[in-house]
């Protein structure tokens, strides 16, 4: 491969559609397929085996009559009695082109293959057999990851906020380090007889611009989101040394053929090697699926042409019918049974490029929770879904899928994506863009134990340039003190640059330390800088090669704010006076159906203040428009009978949702917008029981109808949302609603629980989905964190931070002692040094990294803090290369899986995709 140091710029920055004729129209006059002009292929890592370059290589050449369909849990779960080898091969004898399963659920023994009283390294195991089998019956494989909070043990629906947490320096860094060995321990353990490891498609962080997950909109900014996922491909690519990697980022649908909002959170193309897509179909009121479809094709041909000029693959990641027009428990009355033929034609027409095209596990059950995603044998789908299976031999596993040999793809297209010219870059890790500093952020601000002093630590990681090939003398970051008025936008970095010059300016030393990572540190009390004092810092990294050319800047400036955040009363639901830019309001809700852009900050009618500008657009998103604010910690707002706001309506007549969740009930209130003057609506919560309420169960959320807005579900609020729905006619199809000073009022005694009951009593938490994927009159229900919490297998250890150089799976250069592995990916390989596996353990560790529970330094692995670069070798690497002294290793530790959730918990963890 080539390597460039040339100057480039960073990267690009479940809803239902109505069924009608002109969707369907628009389906034959808008979805033309074209020819791409693409850019050479490259993967996401560059030391990817032959066999994984050879998988991404025909994924990426996929033409007319070439997608795969696939399914998670394949050959594991069915509905059928009958079905040894799962429904899709019982009714066609073929297995799936691509088969899936859940790392992260099965590592913790929470799905199969995995078993609960195992260790990890056993799931891993287990896991591996099942991928082996998977191949020998012709699929590709991917994993999902629904990984468990890793700051409190909850499920993956728990969403207390961690991510920024995560990420080097992180208090929960060292317990998602082994999270990910967990991942790497599958794939090294997937290996063919003769030795080969199997490639793997790895998915993980999907639907993140819903809010159903931890990692998802609302509780995690984009940079964090970005930087998250960066952080799992450099820890796996680089640290751990595993190349038989497929990387894929899957947002969920929709997005009306834009790819501003999909590539929002884009986390680059040396990150990503799959852009794929989750949309379900939840429209059961036609015999056809054309509309859903039109709307699926419309994102798949924007995200077809983003991949091809990036040399990337596109898929269909996640589909299927939910919702309304989930397959029927009783087999029998389901829709359009001709669903998946129609879906692949319009594919195989529209859009050739796609992959494959993958649906979710038969899991089962009964009730409001069963789960079918294929028809089964004896059931009214059997007959239409074999003849889509018989439709294309591509569809279905065979020996040529799993064909891996350079001559399946050529020797010439293998040399290219090996040679593929890379550009070398640097880029602020910690902080983020758009954090916040204050006393008690110890992620990136320590305090000395001498001085008194806050001390910040800054660290830049590098991709693809050697450490030795680094212009250390040195590298820096430039930190500029922006007062409390300058950059009123927070996010406009021109306006940064032209007051730089009249604002103080400090360089922070940056000194290299290993697996890619440099770090510096600033004194704030020493250069005067007070980090209460509601200012702003900017920081812009200086890295360059030996030969003077500045690495590419994949983030470029990273603003961060100076104090702790206004406290706001749990009354206070929203006065949209605390964001300084559009950009802060739309980080803090998730689109539902709708453009982020429709949702800004304007000025209020009603007293001059900032306000909220709720603009529908019923031609671009069909059916409803809304946003959401899912609360990271549930909201208690029992001590209050009402909701107030003031509205500005628009005149239109639609039907305007103000929608909560609360204890695991989603309820909704309807206020009036057929006028046009502005005031304050209130919205009664009713008596401690509910009763007298202005507010009702969603008509979909069908399992807890006839709950009222009683105080005990109204203690444990989940979400506050608001909708436009179309109510049709002609009623204008775009307008603006102005909100602002939503608040709560009529004070009351709050709720008080019992030892006999709970809030969530009320609710039956395995309807708990990962989708908002429900249709009818009203809007789209908003997910609901679980309340259910349980240690997490992973024990708090002690963090294990990649940037104070823990592992290294390069070689060492004994001419000058430094780590003279790739950064970023080795072209030399990943030897690992004298002594340790090449997963860096030492010598006697096992491959997952699990050790007894010790760390290195004779502590117990009791806690999650994490390890301060500042507190390692201040040396710097200049002086380190005269030493010749290799940078020291450190063992991690991950504790022995604890015990695992009751059975009924496994209900709630399957209900999601």
């Amino acid at each position: 491969m080539t390597f460039t140091a040339d100057i480039a710029s960073a990267d690009e920055a479940s809803g239902t559609a109505a069924a009608s004729s002109a969707a369907t129209t628009a389906l034959a006059t808008t979805t033309t397929a074209t020819t791409h002009t693409t850019t050479t292929p490259t993967t996401a890592d560059p030391d990817a085996t032959e066999e994984t370059q050879v998988l991404f290589a025909k994924l990426q050449q996929t033409g007319k009559g070439g997608l795969r369909f696939g399914q998670q849990h394949a050959i594991d779960e069915s509905i059928s009695s009958t079905a040894t080898n799962g429904d899709v091969y019982e009714m066609t004898g073929k297995y799936p082109a691509v088969m899936g399963w859940d790392a992260g659920l099965a590592l913790t023994g929470d799905e199969k293959p995995g078993v609960s009283d195992n260790t990890t390294a056993q799931n891993a195991q287990l896991l591996a057999d099942d991928i082996i089998q998977a191949d020998a019956d012709g699929a590709i494989v991917t994993l999902s990851a629904h990984w468990n909070n890793p700051a409190t043990g909850g499920n993956y629906s728990d969403t207390t906020t961690v991510v920024a947490d995560l990420l080097p320096g992180g208090d929960y860094s060292g317990t998602f380090n082994a999270m990910l060995d967990g991942i790497a321990a599958v794939a090294n353990d997937a290996v063919r007889a003769d030795g080969t490891q199997i490639p793997i498609i790895f998915r993980p962080l999907h639907e993140n611009n819903g809010s159903w997950f931890w990692w998802g909109a609302t509780h995690a900014s984009n940079a964090e989101y970005i930087e998250l996922y960066r952080y799992i491909v450099d820890y796996l690519r680089d640290v751990k040394g595993v190349h038989n990697l497929l990387f894929a980022y899957s947002p969920g649908g929709t997005f009306n053929g834009d790819a501003t909002d999909y590539l929002a959170t884009y986390p680059g193309d040396d990150f990503v090697d799959i852009l794929g897509y989750d949309d379900y179909d939840t429209d059961n009121s036609s015999n056809d699926s054309s509309a859903w479809i039109a709307t699926v094709i419309k994102d798949l041909q924007m995200i077809s042409d983003v991949a091809s000029a990036r040399g990337k693959v596109v898929a269909l990641t996640e589909f299927g019918r939910s919702g309304d027009r989930a397959f029927h428990e009783s087999g029998t009355g389901d829709l359009d049974t001709a669903f998946f033929s129609e879906l692949a034609d319009a594919i195989a027409e529209n859009v050739p490029q796609v992959a494959y095209m993958m649906t979710w596990a038969n899991f089962g059950g009964s009730g409001s929770g069963f789960q079918a995603y294929t028809p089964w044998k004896g059931s009214d789908g059997e007959a239409d879904f074999v003849d889509f299976a018989n439709s294309n031999a591509n569809l279905m596993a065979s020996a040529a899928n799993v064909d891996y040999t350079a001559a399946a793809v050529g020797q010439d297209t293998l040399d290219n994506i090996a040679n593929a010219a890379r550009v070398a870059s640097a880029r602020i890790v910690t902080p983020t863009d758009g954090s916040r500093f204050d006393d008690d952020n110890a992620r990136d601000i320590t305090v000395d134990p001498a001085t008194g002093h806050h001390i910040l630590t800054v660290r830049v990681k590098t991709e693809n340039i050697a450490a030795e090939d680094l212009d250390l003398d040195p590298p820096t970051v430039t930190a500029t003190l922006l007062d409390a008025t300058t950059n009123g936008t927070g996010t406009d970095n021109t306006d940064i640059a032209n007051t730089a010059a009249t604002e103080e300016s400090f360089d922070i030393t940056l000194s290299y330390v290993c697996n890619g990572y440099l770090t510096g540190t600033l004194d704030l009390d020493a250069a005067g800088i007070d980090p209460d004092d509601g200012g702003k810092l900017a920081l812009t990294a200086a890295v360059a090669d030996t030969e003077g050319n500045q690495l590419a800047d994949l983030n470029g400036t990273v603003t961060v704010k100076l104090g702790a955040a206004t406290d706001t009363d749990v009354a206070d639901v929203e006065s949209f006076d605390g964001y300084d830019s559009d950009a802060e309001l739309q980080a803090a809700y998730s689109p539902n159906n709708a453009a982020k852009a429709s949702f800004t900050l304007t000025t209020s009618p009603d007293d001059g203040s900032q306000a909220g500008d709720l603009h529908y657009d019923f031609d671009s998103y069909p059916s409803y428009n809304g946003f959401q604010r899912s609360y990271s910690t549930k909201q208690d707002w029992s001590g209050y009978s009402a909701l107030q706001m003031y509205l500005k309506p628009d005149g239109s007549d639609h039907l305007f949702v103000v929608q909560i969740n609360a204890g695991g009930v989603t309820f909704e209130a309807y206020p009036d917008i057929s006028g046009t003057d502005g005031g304050l609506v209130t919205l009664s919560f009713g008596d401690a029981d509910g009763d007298g309420s202005d507010w009702t169960v969603a008509s979909w959320d069908t399992a807890n109808a006839g709950n009222s807005t009683s105080q005990q579900l109204l203690s444990q609020v989940g979400s506050f949302a608001l909708y436009v729905n179309d109510n049709g006619g002609n009623r204008p199809r775009t307008g603006d609603l102005i909100i602002d000073a939503v608040t709560l009022t009529g004070e009351r005694d709050p709720y008080v629980a019992d030892s006999s009951a709970t809030a969530d009593d009320a609710s039956d938490e395995s309807d708990i989905s990962d989708s908002s994927d429900e249709s009818g009159a009203d809007a789209p229900s908003a997910a609901v964190a679980s309340t259910t919490t349980r240690p997490s297998t992973y024990a708090d250890i002690t963090a294990v931070d990649p940037s104070t150089c823990p592992i290294t799976t390069g070689s060492t250069d004994s001419s000058t002692g430094t780590d003279d592995s790739l950064i970023g990916g080795s072209s030399t390989g990943n030897s690992g040094s004298t002594g340790s596996s090449a997963d860096g353990t030492t010598d006697g560790s096992s491959a997952t990294g699990i050790t007894d529970g010790t760390s290195a330094d004779g502590t117990s692995s009791d806690s999650a803090t994490s390890a301060d670069p500042s507190t390692e070798s201040t040396t710097p690497a200049s002086a380190l290369a005269n030493t010749g002294s290799p940078v020291s290793m450190v063992v991690m530790a991950l504790v022995i899986a604890l015990a695992a959730a009751a059975a009924g918990a496994l209900l709630i963890l399957r209900l999601r995709h």
